[in-house]
């Protein structure tokens, strides 16, 4: 039979409603009741030890105490510089950058010529504007600790033109696509690189400033006079630019296609973002890898870039074309690789009824300027007045 089982004398609180195998005339059993209610205290006790019991995993690294080396960067066939960047890897926990600065790095040629990179900033090498012939070649790299490493030879791969970049407004924002094509269906492996730059205006355009006379009126208030700002400085604050540099592998594959076609999302830009608030452009370079280089870089995309749930792919092993001559034993993290590097820039307007605005407030100034003859001008925040807090007033060369 069904037997209802609560506190005597009290509200219901917890109802449990089972079958009472063990009824008898003598009154209600408690059994399968109070096996219930065991079962439910060990749930949450067991819940509250998975939860509460948690303690940093601190795993045991194996590397030089200065760290690995980290070589990022491809040999550039193209009539264009080659750049390789070198650092230091450091441990999650570590947000400071490490640059590896002073190191002797030069491209070697499978008929032994030679051509030097220059440290332009610190740990980023750069050669001359120049076209490689067509040959094998790797990377030679002396550190300022004098030891030695070299990657593997590589033989060229050609990387095919981007077709177009498109862009396509959806429900919650923007996507932005590349496509392209390789007819000798060679290449098969792509890898992209993205910089994106959008035009930004303050709110409203500084004409004056306030400025201290060190006089006071009648009722000890500080008297400000207001000179009028140059127009290049009013400019200067009032348009700029600002910048981002993609930080995630953006990698693609049509090695399970018939053909070497690809159409790949590079960007989402969600409703209301600030990039489109104006103007946009966005600036693609594409190159073509190997199947060793496209796994390479795979695994450190689902090392790098997962979150670390147990449903997540487990740490893959990185296989590096670069070896430390010095110590054959000492891991190196980087692969080279030795392509052309094929590029697109498009720009895209503020779409119609972009759900973006700068919300400011201006009102006039406070203090009555009586060395100025002018009403008192509006005032508002650095933020809203200032575009230079930010981004950077320096027009980009590109910009129409």
């Amino acid at each position: 039979m069904l037997a209802v089982i609560a506190e005597p004398g009290a509200v219901a609180k917890n109802l449990f409603i089972g079958l009472d195998s063990n009824w008898n005339m003598g009154g209600l059993k408690y059994t399968r009741a109070l096996k219930t209610l065991s079962t439910f205290v060990c749930y949450i006790c067991f819940l509250v030890t998975v939860i509460s019991c948690r303690t940093p995993f601190e795993p045991l690294i194996d590397s030089p105490p200065s760290g690995y080396l980290v070589v990022e960067g491809i040999i550039n066939t193209a009539k264009s510089s080659t750049v390789i960047t070198l650092s230091r890897a450091r441990l999650m926990s570590d947000p400071s950058k490490r640059p590896e600065s002073k190191a002797e790095v030069k491209i070697i040629g499978e008929n032994s010529a030679t051509y030097p990179l220059v440290e332009k900033a610190n740990g980023v090498y750069e050669s001359d504007v120049m076209t490689l012939p067509s040959q094998r070649y790797c990377v030679d790299i002396k550190t300022g600790d004098g030891k030695r490493y070299r990657s593997s030879l590589v033989t060229p791969k050609r990387t095919p033109p981007i077709d177009s970049v498109s862009w396509q407004r959806e429900e919650d924002g923007i996507n932005i696509y590349v496509h392209s094509h390789d007819e000798q269906n060679q290449t098969r492996y792509y890898k992209w690189n993205t910089v994106e730059t959008w035009e930004i205006r303050s709110d409203s355009k500084s004409e004056y400033y306030a400025v201290n006379t060190g006089k006071y009126d009648a009722e000890g208030k500080i008297i400000y006079s207001f000179p009028e700002r140059s127009q290049e400085e009013s400019d200067a604050m009032y348009f700029c630019w600002q910048q981002s540099i993609s930080n995630q592998l953006l990698l693609g594959s049509t090695a399970k296609l018939s053909k070497d076609v690809i159409s790949y999302p590079m960007v989402f830009i969600p409703n209301g973002n600030i990039k489109l608030g104006i103007l946009y452009s966005i600036l693609i370079e594409q190159v073509g890898l190997d199947a060793q280089q496209y796994e390479f870089y795979k695994s450190i995309k689902n090392n790098t870039e997962t979150n670390g749930s147990i449903f997540d792919r487990q740490p893959s092993e990185m296989k590096s074309n670069i070896m430390c001559l010095t110590n054959l034993e000492e891991q190196v993290i980087g692969y080279v690789a030795c392509t052309n590097v094929e590029s697109k820039r498009i720009f895209i307007n503020r779409p119609p009824a972009w759900p973006y605005r700068m919300i400011c407030d201006v009102a006039p100034f406070p203090i009555l300027p009586v060395l100025v003859s002018k009403d008192p001008p509006l005032g508002t925040s650095y933020a809203c007045g200032d575009c230079r807090t930010r981004g950077s007033s320096e027009k980009p060369v590109y910009w129409p």
